[in-house]
């Protein structure tokens, strides 16, 4: 994407550090829910991850480049929502892989 919008992936990636901390949390955080099986929570939705989801679809389609796996991740998303999960947390999203 950062090629598509003329960006040098050196500089994204010269970032790194400032959203690779969140992936860390994020996933300490995910980890706890799915060992619990308890997916509440009041940082972010399942509802917000699909609104970015299908904004990211929708840059990659514009940007003239493959959409297939954010399109795959938002399909996923939504059959979460379908279920009823669209206000628990992201990893909510586990218990439709184990539905499949």
């Amino acid at each position: 994407m950062c090629k598509a919008e003329g960006l040098d992936p050196k500089l994204f990636f010269s970032h790194k550090s400032t959203f690779l901390g969140l992936v860390s949390v994020t996933a300490d955080a995910a980890q706890g829910m799915v060992e619990r099986n308890d997916f509440s929570g009041d940082q972010c939705s399942l509802n917000t991850h699909v609104a970015a989801i299908e904004h990211i679809v929708r840059l990659s389609k514009d940007a003239r480049i493959s959409a297939r796996f954010p399109q795959e991740l938002l399909e996923n998303y939504k059959r979460a929502l379908s279920q009823g999960l669209g206000l628990q947390e992201l990893p909510a999203v586990f218990q439709t892989l184990l539905r499949d």
